[in-house]
Protein backbone atom coordinates (compact mmCIF):
# COMPACT_ATOMS: atom_id res chain seq x y z
CA UNK A 1 0.00 0.00 0.00
CA UNK A 2 1.21 3.49 -0.61
CA UNK A 3 1.76 6.56 1.55
CA UNK A 4 -0.48 9.55 1.00
CA UNK A 5 1.37 12.80 0.45
CA UNK A 6 0.75 15.12 3.38
CA UNK A 7 -1.06 12.52 5.45
CA UNK A 8 -0.56 13.31 9.18
CA UNK A 9 -0.20 9.58 9.91
CA UNK A 10 1.61 7.44 7.30
CA UNK A 11 -0.37 4.69 5.65
CA UNK A 12 0.15 1.59 7.70
CA UNK A 13 0.50 -2.15 7.19
CA UNK A 14 1.35 -5.11 9.41
CA UNK A 15 1.81 -8.65 8.15
CA UNK A 16 4.18 -10.87 6.17
CA UNK A 17 6.33 -9.10 3.60
CA UNK A 18 5.71 -11.73 0.91
CA UNK A 19 1.93 -11.56 1.01
CA UNK A 20 1.58 -8.52 -1.26
CA UNK A 21 4.95 -7.56 -2.77
CA UNK A 22 3.58 -4.54 -4.60
CA UNK A 23 3.18 -2.82 -1.20
CA UNK A 24 6.94 -2.70 -0.96
CA UNK A 25 8.66 -1.32 2.11
CA UNK A 26 7.80 2.03 3.63
CA UNK A 27 7.90 3.72 7.05
CA UNK A 28 4.33 2.69 7.88
CA UNK A 29 4.99 -1.04 7.43
CA UNK A 30 5.66 -3.60 10.16
CA UNK A 31 6.59 -7.02 8.83
CA UNK A 32 5.62 -9.89 11.11
CA UNK A 33 6.89 -13.48 11.33
CA UNK A 34 3.63 -14.76 12.84
CA UNK A 35 -0.03 -14.01 13.36
CA UNK A 36 -1.12 -11.82 16.27
CA UNK A 37 -4.17 -11.36 18.47
CA UNK A 38 -6.64 -8.71 17.41
CA UNK A 39 -5.44 -6.13 19.93
CA UNK A 40 -1.76 -6.66 19.13
CA UNK A 41 -2.44 -6.58 15.39
CA UNK A 42 -4.24 -3.25 15.70
CA UNK A 43 -1.15 -1.78 17.36
CA UNK A 44 1.23 -3.31 14.81
CA UNK A 45 -0.98 -2.17 11.94
CA UNK A 46 -1.26 1.37 13.25
CA UNK A 47 -5.05 1.32 13.58
CA UNK A 48 -5.33 1.39 17.38
CA UNK A 49 -7.11 4.74 17.43
CA UNK A 50 -10.63 6.06 17.93
CA UNK A 51 -12.83 8.36 15.88
CA UNK A 52 -15.43 10.84 17.04
CA UNK A 53 -18.03 13.17 15.56
CA UNK A 54 -17.65 16.94 15.94
CA UNK A 55 -20.17 19.67 15.32
CA UNK A 56 -19.69 22.12 12.48
CA UNK A 57 -20.29 25.87 12.62
CA UNK A 58 -19.88 27.19 9.06
CA UNK A 59 -20.40 30.90 8.59
CA UNK A 60 -22.81 32.57 6.23
CA UNK A 61 -21.86 35.16 3.62
CA UNK A 62 -21.97 38.05 6.12
CA UNK A 63 -20.17 36.18 8.90
CA UNK A 64 -23.11 34.97 10.95
CA UNK A 65 -23.18 31.36 12.17
CA UNK A 66 -25.90 29.44 10.38
CA UNK A 67 -28.30 28.28 13.14
CA UNK A 68 -29.02 24.82 11.71
CA UNK A 69 -25.56 23.99 10.36
CA UNK A 70 -24.77 21.48 13.07
CA UNK A 71 -28.10 19.76 12.48
CA UNK A 72 -27.23 18.87 8.87
CA UNK A 73 -23.62 17.74 8.99
CA UNK A 74 -20.96 16.73 11.48
CA UNK A 75 -17.30 15.90 10.91
CA UNK A 76 -15.57 12.58 11.71
CA UNK A 77 -12.06 13.06 13.13
CA UNK A 78 -9.36 10.71 14.35
CA UNK A 79 -8.84 11.46 18.03
CA UNK A 80 -5.07 10.88 18.12
CA UNK A 81 -4.15 13.69 15.71
CA UNK A 82 -7.46 15.42 14.86
CA UNK A 83 -7.17 14.27 11.24
CA UNK A 84 -10.39 14.93 9.33
CA UNK A 85 -11.82 11.75 7.78
CA UNK A 86 -15.27 12.63 6.46
CA UNK A 87 -18.58 14.47 6.66
CA UNK A 88 -21.62 12.61 8.01
CA UNK A 89 -25.10 13.28 9.31
CA UNK A 90 -25.62 13.56 13.08
CA UNK A 91 -27.39 10.17 13.14
CA UNK A 92 -24.37 8.40 11.64
CA UNK A 93 -23.03 5.69 13.97
CA UNK A 94 -19.26 5.78 14.43
CA UNK A 95 -18.00 2.20 14.37
CA UNK A 96 -14.57 1.95 15.96
CA UNK A 97 -11.66 -0.09 14.63
CA UNK A 98 -11.64 -2.14 17.83
CA UNK A 99 -15.30 -3.00 17.33
CA UNK A 100 -14.47 -4.34 13.87
CA UNK A 101 -11.88 -6.67 15.43
CA UNK A 102 -14.29 -7.75 18.17
CA UNK A 103 -16.97 -8.54 15.60
CA UNK A 104 -14.49 -10.46 13.44
CA UNK A 105 -13.63 -12.60 16.48
CA UNK A 106 -17.31 -13.31 17.02
CA UNK A 107 -17.92 -14.16 13.36
CA UNK A 108 -15.03 -16.62 13.48
CA UNK A 109 -16.19 -17.95 16.83
CA UNK A 110 -12.70 -17.70 18.26
CA UNK A 111 -10.09 -15.34 19.66
CA UNK A 112 -6.31 -15.52 19.72
CA UNK A 113 -3.34 -15.21 17.41
CA UNK A 114 -5.02 -15.61 14.04
CA UNK A 115 -4.84 -12.08 12.54
CA UNK A 116 -2.59 -12.22 9.48
CA UNK A 117 -2.55 -8.59 8.29
CA UNK A 118 -4.02 -5.20 9.23
CA UNK A 119 -3.62 -1.60 8.17
CA UNK A 120 -5.11 1.58 6.79
CA UNK A 121 -5.84 3.09 3.39
CA UNK A 122 -6.54 6.63 2.18
CA UNK A 123 -5.02 8.25 5.25
CA UNK A 124 -7.15 6.22 7.66
CA UNK A 125 -10.44 6.64 5.84
CA UNK A 126 -10.46 2.85 5.35
CA UNK A 127 -9.04 0.27 7.77
CA UNK A 128 -8.91 -3.52 7.56
CA UNK A 129 -7.96 -6.72 9.34
CA UNK A 130 -7.40 -10.12 7.71
CA UNK A 131 -7.95 -13.20 9.88
CA UNK A 132 -6.65 -16.65 8.97
CA UNK A 133 -8.45 -19.96 9.35
CA UNK A 134 -6.57 -23.06 10.46
CA UNK A 135 -5.43 -25.55 7.85
CA UNK A 136 -4.59 -25.40 4.15
CA UNK A 137 -5.59 -27.27 1.00
CA UNK A 138 -4.26 -27.83 -2.50
CA UNK A 139 -5.57 -27.84 -6.05
CA UNK A 140 -4.64 -30.62 -8.49
CA UNK A 141 -1.37 -29.86 -10.24
CA UNK A 142 -0.66 -26.77 -8.15
CA UNK A 143 2.04 -27.03 -5.51
CA UNK A 144 1.17 -23.65 -3.99
CA UNK A 145 -0.86 -23.86 -0.78
CA UNK A 146 -4.29 -22.31 -0.46
CA UNK A 147 -5.59 -20.94 2.82
CA UNK A 148 -8.90 -19.43 3.78
CA UNK A 149 -9.14 -15.92 5.21
CA UNK A 150 -11.77 -13.52 6.43
CA UNK A 151 -11.27 -9.88 5.47
CA UNK A 152 -12.99 -7.25 7.59
CA UNK A 153 -12.84 -3.70 6.25
CA UNK A 154 -14.66 -0.55 7.28
CA UNK A 155 -14.47 3.19 6.72
CA UNK A 156 -14.95 6.45 8.55
CA UNK A 157 -16.24 8.66 5.74
CA UNK A 158 -19.96 7.88 5.94
CA UNK A 159 -19.82 6.10 2.58
CA UNK A 160 -18.39 2.72 3.60
CA UNK A 161 -20.21 -0.13 5.30
CA UNK A 162 -18.51 -2.77 7.40
CA UNK A 163 -17.70 -5.44 4.79
CA UNK A 164 -16.73 -9.04 5.40
CA UNK A 165 -15.18 -11.02 2.53
CA UNK A 166 -14.24 -14.70 2.65
CA UNK A 167 -11.18 -15.05 0.44
CA UNK A 168 -9.05 -18.08 -0.43
CA UNK A 169 -5.49 -16.97 -1.15
CA UNK A 170 -2.98 -18.69 -3.43
CA UNK A 171 0.61 -17.57 -2.72
CA UNK A 172 0.33 -13.77 -3.07
CA UNK A 173 -2.91 -13.44 -5.01
CA UNK A 174 -6.09 -12.49 -3.14
CA UNK A 175 -8.56 -14.70 -4.99
CA UNK A 176 -11.84 -12.95 -4.23
CA UNK A 177 -13.04 -14.19 -7.62
CA UNK A 178 -14.32 -17.32 -5.88
CA UNK A 179 -17.53 -15.38 -5.21
CA UNK A 180 -18.45 -15.96 -8.85
CA UNK A 181 -17.85 -19.71 -8.77
CA UNK A 182 -20.86 -21.95 -8.13
CA UNK A 183 -22.72 -19.03 -6.56
CA UNK A 184 -20.61 -19.07 -3.41
CA UNK A 185 -21.69 -16.13 -1.25
CA UNK A 186 -18.38 -14.67 -0.17
CA UNK A 187 -19.25 -11.23 1.18
CA UNK A 188 -21.73 -9.19 3.18
CA UNK A 189 -22.03 -5.46 3.86
CA UNK A 190 -23.39 -3.99 7.10
CA UNK A 191 -24.30 -0.31 7.25
CA UNK A 192 -23.05 1.63 10.27
CA UNK A 193 -25.95 1.50 12.72
CA UNK A 194 -26.15 1.13 16.47
CA UNK A 195 -27.34 -2.49 16.18
CA UNK A 196 -24.83 -3.77 13.65
CA UNK A 197 -22.72 -5.51 16.30
CA UNK A 198 -25.64 -7.82 17.06
CA UNK A 199 -25.79 -9.24 13.52
CA UNK A 200 -23.03 -11.80 13.92
CA UNK A 201 -25.27 -14.78 13.18
CA UNK A 202 -26.47 -13.08 10.00
CA UNK A 203 -22.88 -12.59 8.84
CA UNK A 204 -21.97 -16.20 9.61
CA UNK A 205 -24.98 -17.48 7.70
CA UNK A 206 -24.41 -15.24 4.68
CA UNK A 207 -20.73 -16.10 4.34
CA UNK A 208 -21.17 -19.76 5.31
CA UNK A 209 -17.60 -19.56 6.43
CA UNK A 210 -16.53 -22.72 8.12
CA UNK A 211 -17.31 -25.52 5.68
CA UNK A 212 -19.39 -24.91 2.60
CA UNK A 213 -17.53 -21.94 1.18
CA UNK A 214 -14.14 -23.66 1.25
CA UNK A 215 -15.63 -26.90 -0.08
CA UNK A 216 -17.34 -25.02 -2.91
CA UNK A 217 -14.19 -23.16 -3.84
CA UNK A 218 -11.93 -26.21 -3.67
CA UNK A 219 -14.29 -28.33 -5.76
CA UNK A 220 -14.72 -25.59 -8.36
CA UNK A 221 -10.98 -24.98 -8.67
CA UNK A 222 -10.32 -28.71 -9.07
CA UNK A 223 -12.84 -28.85 -11.90
CA UNK A 224 -10.98 -26.02 -13.62
CA UNK A 225 -7.67 -27.78 -13.02
CA UNK A 226 -8.64 -30.78 -15.17
CA UNK A 227 -9.96 -28.71 -18.10
CA UNK A 228 -7.32 -28.20 -20.80
CA UNK A 229 -6.86 -24.58 -21.83
CA UNK A 230 -4.26 -23.31 -24.29
CA UNK A 231 -2.78 -19.89 -25.10
CA UNK A 232 -5.13 -19.34 -28.05
CA UNK A 233 -8.15 -19.92 -25.84
CA UNK A 234 -6.71 -17.64 -23.17
CA UNK A 235 -6.20 -14.84 -25.69
CA UNK A 236 -9.87 -15.14 -26.64
CA UNK A 237 -10.80 -14.98 -22.95
CA UNK A 238 -8.65 -11.87 -22.49
CA UNK A 239 -10.42 -10.16 -25.39
CA UNK A 240 -13.82 -10.86 -23.83
CA UNK A 241 -12.59 -9.51 -20.49
CA UNK A 242 -11.28 -6.25 -22.03
CA UNK A 243 -13.91 -4.99 -24.48
CA UNK A 244 -13.39 -1.71 -26.35
CA UNK A 245 -16.16 0.83 -26.94
CA UNK A 246 -16.07 1.86 -30.61
CA UNK A 247 -19.48 3.34 -31.37
CA UNK A 248 -19.90 6.19 -28.89
CA UNK A 249 -18.89 8.96 -31.29
CA UNK A 250 -15.41 9.39 -29.85
CA UNK A 251 -12.66 10.82 -32.04
CA UNK A 252 -10.51 8.31 -33.96
CA UNK A 253 -7.44 9.11 -31.86
CA UNK A 254 -9.41 8.40 -28.67
CA UNK A 255 -10.60 5.06 -30.02
CA UNK A 256 -7.06 4.25 -31.09
CA UNK A 257 -5.84 4.84 -27.53
CA UNK A 258 -8.61 2.62 -26.15
CA UNK A 259 -7.64 -0.18 -28.51
CA UNK A 260 -3.95 0.16 -27.65
CA UNK A 261 -4.71 0.09 -23.91
CA UNK A 262 -6.91 -2.99 -24.26
CA UNK A 263 -4.29 -4.76 -26.38
CA UNK A 264 -1.62 -4.03 -23.77
CA UNK A 265 -3.81 -5.59 -21.05
CA UNK A 266 -4.52 -8.64 -23.21
CA UNK A 267 -0.83 -9.09 -23.97
CA UNK A 268 0.14 -8.78 -20.30
CA UNK A 269 -2.44 -11.35 -19.16
CA UNK A 270 -1.55 -13.74 -21.97
CA UNK A 271 2.15 -13.50 -21.16
CA UNK A 272 1.39 -14.39 -17.54
CA UNK A 273 -0.66 -17.40 -18.65
CA UNK A 274 2.21 -18.58 -20.85
CA UNK A 275 5.23 -17.85 -18.67
CA UNK A 276 4.48 -16.53 -15.18
CA UNK A 277 7.12 -17.80 -12.71
CA UNK A 278 4.44 -18.10 -10.02
CA UNK A 279 2.62 -20.66 -12.20
CA UNK A 280 5.62 -22.94 -12.76
CA UNK A 281 4.44 -26.54 -12.67
CA UNK A 282 0.75 -25.62 -13.13
CA UNK A 283 -0.60 -27.27 -16.28
CA UNK A 284 -2.26 -25.38 -19.12
CA UNK A 285 -5.75 -25.52 -17.71
CA UNK A 286 -8.74 -23.30 -17.00
CA UNK A 287 -7.38 -23.07 -13.45
CA UNK A 288 -4.08 -21.67 -14.73
CA UNK A 289 -6.08 -19.20 -16.83
CA UNK A 290 -7.94 -17.92 -13.77
CA UNK A 291 -4.73 -17.59 -11.77
CA UNK A 292 -3.11 -15.62 -14.61
CA UNK A 293 -6.01 -13.12 -14.59
CA UNK A 294 -5.82 -12.85 -10.80
CA UNK A 295 -2.06 -12.29 -10.86
CA UNK A 296 -2.46 -9.57 -13.48
CA UNK A 297 -5.12 -7.75 -11.46
CA UNK A 298 -3.36 -8.08 -8.12
CA UNK A 299 0.18 -7.23 -9.20
CA UNK A 300 0.35 -5.60 -12.63
CA UNK A 301 -2.79 -3.56 -13.34
CA UNK A 302 -1.86 -0.76 -10.93
CA UNK A 303 -4.05 2.37 -11.02
CA UNK A 304 -2.48 5.79 -11.34
CA UNK A 305 -2.06 8.15 -8.40
CA UNK A 306 -4.77 10.78 -7.97
CA UNK A 307 -5.05 13.90 -5.85
CA UNK A 308 -7.05 11.88 -3.30
CA UNK A 309 -5.14 8.61 -3.09
CA UNK A 310 -2.04 6.76 -4.21
CA UNK A 311 -2.37 4.16 -6.92
CA UNK A 312 -1.52 1.40 -4.43
CA UNK A 313 -4.35 2.48 -2.13
CA UNK A 314 -6.77 2.41 -5.05
CA UNK A 315 -5.37 -0.99 -6.04
CA UNK A 316 -5.90 -2.43 -2.56
CA UNK A 317 -9.54 -1.31 -2.60
CA UNK A 318 -9.99 -2.70 -6.10
CA UNK A 319 -8.97 -6.18 -4.96
CA UNK A 320 -12.14 -6.64 -2.91
CA UNK A 321 -14.54 -4.14 -4.46
CA UNK A 322 -14.15 -2.36 -7.77
CA UNK A 323 -12.74 -2.91 -11.25
CA UNK A 324 -10.20 -5.50 -10.12
CA UNK A 325 -12.79 -7.55 -8.23
CA UNK A 326 -15.15 -7.31 -11.19
CA UNK A 327 -12.53 -8.48 -13.70
CA UNK A 328 -11.56 -11.50 -11.59
CA UNK A 329 -15.17 -12.41 -10.92
CA UNK A 330 -16.08 -12.22 -14.62
CA UNK A 331 -13.12 -14.44 -15.46
CA UNK A 332 -14.20 -16.98 -12.81
CA UNK A 333 -17.77 -16.96 -14.10
CA UNK A 334 -16.71 -17.46 -17.74
CA UNK A 335 -14.25 -20.22 -16.92
CA UNK A 336 -16.66 -21.94 -14.56
CA UNK A 337 -19.54 -21.92 -17.03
Amino acid sequence: MGILEGSPVPETYAGPVANQPWWGTHPGATFLPENLTGTDMMVAGGIDWLVSKRRLFPEGLDGEVLPNAEENWVAVHRDTDNAFLGMVTPSYHTFQNGEMVEMTDKVLGMTGAHYHTAGSLYGGKLVWVLAEFDGEYHIKGDGSPHRNYLLGITGHTGRHALTFVATPVRVWCGNTAAAAVDGANARINLRHTSGMGERVAEVQKALDLHVKYVDTYEAAMNRLAVRDFDAKEFRALAEVLTPVTLNDGAKPEVIARRIAKAEAKRDAMTNLFIASPTLDGVSNSAYRALQAVIEYVDHYDLPADTTKASGNDRQATSLYDGDGYDLKSRAAALLGA
